[in-house]
């Protein structure tokens, strides 16, 4: 089901004994806006000290992650000291 509360305080009410599945499209979404908001905060901090290292790597991190996984350019990324990995 979508994630909107009403929708599911609607089903706990009426469908007490029923389980309730998000369906991936609204968990992908969500995850992907959760990282594209630590990838902003990111690269805010690491371009005022005159670091450019995400610059354009948003949709690296927006990705399929095993895609990236024999991506060096990635990897390095992906083990850097950030909030985002």
């Amino acid at each position: 089901m979508d994630m909107w509360a009403a929708f599911e305080i609607a089903a706990t009410e009426l469908l007490p004994n029923a389980d309730i599945v998000h369906e991936k499209f609204h968990m992908s979404a969500h995850l992907n806006k959760a990282v594209d908001d630590v990838l902003k905060e990111d690269l805010r901090e690491l371009v005022r000290a005159g670091d450019d290292t995400l610059k354009k790597s948003k949709y690296l991190w927006l990705r399929n992650f095993p895609d990236l996984r024999c991506d060096p350019s990635f990897q390095q990324l992906y083990s850097a000291n950030l909030q985002t990995s």
